[in-house]
C-alpha cells in the first residue's frame, strides 16, 4: 500500500511540475508575440458584429433567384455595375472566386438569373 501511495504521489507531483513548465512556456511566448488567440477570436467577433442575425448560411454562396441585397450581403459591392437593357443590370466581382478571374452576374428584376467567369477587361467604377 506504501509503494502504491509513493507512485501515486510521485506521479501527482510530476504531473503538477509539467502543467508548470507549459504555463511558464505559454506566458513567455505570449510576452513574446503576443496572444495570438485572443487576436483571431476579436477579428472574428468583429466581423460577425458587422452582419445581420441568421446571415452566415448566406456568407460566400450565390444562387440562382437571390436578391441585391442578399448578393451585397454575402460578396459586398461589386466592382463594376453596368445596365444592360431595361430590367438588366451586370455586376463585376473581380475576386469573387478567390482568384484572378472576374465574375460577371446579371441581375433582373432585383434577383440574379445567370452568373459565369468574365473575360478580363480594364475596369471603371460606373455606378
Amino acid at each position: 500500500m506504501l509503494i502504491f501511495f509513493g507512485r501515486w504521489l510521485k506521479g501527482l507531483i510530476v504531473g503538477w511540475l509539467m502543467a508548470l513548465i507549459f504555463f511558464l512556456i505559454k506566458r513567455a511566448m505570449k510576452r513574446a508575440f503576443g496572444n495570438v488567440a485572443d487576436f483571431d477570436q476579436q477579428a472574428q467577433q468583429a466581423r460577425q458584429a458587422h452582419r445581420p442575425p441568421h446571415s452566415a448560411d448566406i456568407i460566400e454562396t450565390l444562387w440562382d433567384g437571390m436578391t441585391t441585397s442578399q448578393l451585397i450581403a454575402s460578396y459586398g459591392q461589386p466592382d463594376q455595375k453596368y445596365r444592360d437593357g431595361q430590367a438588366r443590370e451586370i455586376w463585376t466581382y473581380m475576386r469573387m472566386t478567390g482568384r484572378t478571374d472576374p465574375t460577371e452576374i446579371t441581375i433582373e428584376n432585383g434577383s440574379v438569373t445567370k452568373w459565369q467567369a468574365a473575360a478580363f477587361k480594364e475596369i471603371t467604377n460606373k455606378n
